[in-house]
C-alpha cells in the first residue's frame, strides 16, 4: 500500500467516525428534548392538579397542606396588590363585578357590563318618559335601520 492509499483510507476512517458521532449527538440531543419536554408535560399537570386540590380544598385538605394554602393565599393578595399598582400606573382600574381589568373613566365594564360606579338614580317618571321615547324612536327607525346582523331587513 502506499502513502496516498493508507491517507485516503484514514480519511474516509475518519469520517466515518464522525458521521457516526455526529448521529449519536444528534440522537442524544433528541432524546434529552423528548425528556425535557415529558418532564415539562409532568410539571403542568402537577400544578394543574394542585390548582384543583387548593381550588376545591375540603377541611381535611386545609389541615394536611395549611402552610401551603396559606402561602399561595399570600401570594396571590401580594399579586392582586402589583396588579392593583400596575392598574393604576396605566390609567385602568378592575371591574367589582367581573374583576376585569377596564379604563379608568369606563362608566360600564366592557366585558360583563356592569356600571363602574355608583349611578345616579334618575326619578322614576323621568326613566318612564325616557323609556317611552326610546321605544318610540325605535319604532320610527327599525324601517330603515340596519338588522343587528349589519345586514339591512328585506
Amino acid at each position: 500500500m502506499t502513502l496516498l492509499d493508507e491517507v485516503k483510507k484514514s480519511l474516509a476512517d475518519t469520517g466515518k467516525q464522525v458521521v457516526k458521532r455526529t448521529r449519536e449527538i444528534t440522537d442524544t440531543m433528541q432524546l434529552k428534548a423528548r425528556i425535557g419536554a415529558e418532564n415539562e408535560k409532568i410539571e403542568k399537570f402537577c400544578a394543574e392538579i394542585g390548582r384543583k386540590v387548593f381550588e376545591n380544598a375540603k377541611e381535611q385538605d386545609e389541615e394536611r397542606f395549611a402552610a401551603e394554602f396559606e402561602f399561595i393565599r399570600g401570594c396571590l393578595e401580594k399579586r392582586d396588590e402589583l396588579e392593583h399598582q400596575l392598574a393604576d400606573l396605566d390609567g385602568s382600574k378592575f371591574c367589582s363585578a367581573c374583576g376585569a381589568k377596564i379604563d379608568k373613566k369606563a362608566k360600564f365594564c366592557s366585558h360583563c357590563g356592569a356600571p363602574t360606579e355608583k349611578q345616579e338614580e334618575a326619578p322614576k317618571e323621568e326613566v318612564t318618559a325616557l323609556a317611552e321615547t326610546a321605544g318610540a324612536k325605535d319604532v320610527s327607525m327599525e324601517e330603515g335601520a340596519p338588522a343587528a346582523d349589519g345586514e339591512s331587513p328585506e
